[in-house]
């Protein structure tokens, strides 16, 4: 059983996705993918800056994805960009860390219907796994 932490939501401009999205399909140099790691990572660990922090042994996080359009869409291939995030999770200490033993996930989902560029996180605290 899991019970829902938290939830971070960070919304962006069609220019702000384009610029900076991580995709299994899009490779990119070590410089430009590193500016893009460093965005998602410097801005879920803004956004989680004031959470408190899990005390739970084990946690599990689901990335949602909105679109704006009705593209066909793989969200698996959005790995790089969820991982990104819960390191970012990690350096705000919102957990310990992202080793198996402690977190589950990143599970990528598609949110229906489209909308506005978001990204959702969902920090969920698995039951049993306290300290």
């Amino acid at each position: 059983m899991r019970e829902l932490h938290d939830e971070l939501v960070i919304e962006l401009t069609p220019a702000q996705w384009e610029a900076n999205v991580l995709s299994a399909n899009k490779h990119l140099s070590p410089h430009p993918r590193n500016d893009r790691v460093q965005y998602w990572r410097a801005l879920a660990k803004s956004l989680a800056r004031n959470q408190r922090v899990l005390t739970v042994e084990k946690v599990h996080i689901e990335v949602w994805y909105r679109f704006p359009k009705n593209a066909r869409r793989e969200v698996a291939n959005l790995q790089p960009t969820s991982k990104a995030i819960v390191d970012g999770l990690v350096d705000a200490k919102v957990f310990s860390d992202d080793r198996d033993e402690v977190c589950t996930g990143p599970d990528n989902r598609r949110t229906w219907p489209n909308g506005p560029h978001e990204v959702r996180i969902k920090i969920y605290a698995l039951e049993g796994a306290g300290k």
